[in-house]
């Protein structure tokens, strides 16, 4: 959503997205978990309304559909979306925008989080300036203010793999040292340790041995989407995230921080700019 905004401010095209409850796709995150049952959740779940982009309404707008997740799921919605849009044109994306590529275009349509390349900057820039989370999530942090305020280090440790990324293997140990070494060096109040995993994230805390706290977040009676919202926006408030692997959810709450620096296990230090 990010890129679609960027998209049309450089072309001067009406983005719009397809993130909600009746969208012809079904594109709406639906989640089973034990604590509320099956639960969905659309863009203004989490967050406010923004009137630069709204949902498509296939109502006659002319599309350029972008995507480069090539599962079978997305394929799919393609193959439906083709048939109720009026009309759509469909093409994998994989690089820089052209004047070619949006010729006549009216509406650009996002369907997926991978499209096309934006200057982590200018991601700040648009999440700072467009995206601000639904009040309720904004009261459940400031609950958490004794947590989340001052310096502090998040320790991020993905497990889980998406069918459309390979997330390198890690070892605990390393994350351990790294963590200690990090805070030799550096000054924080705590660590707070987020995990897909509870295994992993116990784990962490059982073999850091450190004079700084280690912490985990409760968010109580909550989902599982709203827990990785919150989780989400937890770790944008960090001072400096340490990351198991290449995750694209540390990285875009590093940027939705305003630029967090980020120590990835795989890649060494990133600073967005």
């Amino acid at each position: 959503m990010v890129s679609a905004i960027h998209a049309a401010q450089e072309q001067g095209l009406q983005a719009a997205h397809l993130w909600r409850r009746d969208s012809p796709l079904g594109c709406t995150l639906v989640f089973e978990d034990e604590v509320t049952g099956s639960r969905s959740c659309d863009f203004e779940s989490l967050f406010e309304p923004i009137p630069e982009l709204p949902p498509y309404d296939d109502r006659g707008q002319t599309v350029r559909l972008l995507y480069e997740e090539g599962t079978e799921y997305w394929h799919q919605g393609l193959r439906i979306l083709d048939e109720v849009a009026h009309p759509c044109a469909v093409f994998q994306h994989h690089g820089p925008f052209t004047e070619q590529h949006l010729s006549g275009v009216e509406a650009l349509v996002v369907l997926t989080s991978l499209n096309f390349p934006i200057r982590p900057a200018k991601k700040v820039e648009l999440y700072q300036r467009y995206f601000s989370p639904q009040g309720h999530f904004k009261r459940i942090l400031e609950e958490h203010g004794d947590l989340l305020d001052g310096r502090w280090l998040c320790i991020h440790l993905r497990t889980q793999v998406r069918t459309a990324f390979c997330v390198p293997e890690w070892d605990l140990d390393e994350m351990v040292q790294k963590a200690l070494e990090i805070t030799r060096e550096i000054e924080f109040d705590r660590m707070i340790v987020f995990s897909d995993s509870e295994e992993a994230r116990g784990e962490f805390i059982r073999r850091c041995s450190s004079q700084v706290p280690v912490r985990v977040l409760n968010w109580g009676n909550q989902g599982i989407w709203e827990t990785m919202f919150l989780d989400f926006l937890a770790i944008s408030k960090a001072t400096l995230i340490l990351s198991s692997g290449i995750s694209s959810f540390s990285y875009e709450a590093s940027l939705f921080g305003g630029g967090i620096p980020v120590f990835d296990m795989c890649q060494g230090l990133l600073v967005p700019t």
